[in-house]
């Protein structure tokens, strides 16, 4: 999942590659006019596997817009394996 993905199309693309079917619902935000950090409950399902953690969001804000974001999932080994 790792790498850096420029606008929207790009994103979307990459999130594309993976069949996992996914949903969040936000539990949490913080933010102030640089940074949004957002706490989601994560559920994922691919090839029988199963993904249902809370992670974390970090977005830095630019001008009132996302410029960047990182995603800090609850268990990497587990979010690795599903997409793996």
């Amino acid at each position: 999942m790792a790498g850096d993905f420029e606008g929207r199309d790009a994103v979307v693309a990459h999130l594309m590659d993976h069949d996992a079917v996914a949903t969040s619902e936000v539990a949490a935000v913080l933010d102030d006019d640089k940074f949004a950090i957002a706490i989601e409950h994560v559920t994922a399902e691919r090839d029988g596997k199963v993904y249902d953690r809370h992670d974390v969001i970090v977005y830095r804000i630019k001008e009132g817009k996302v410029a960047e974001g990182w995603h800090y999932p609850e268990s990497q080994y587990e979010w690795d394996d599903l997409l793996s």
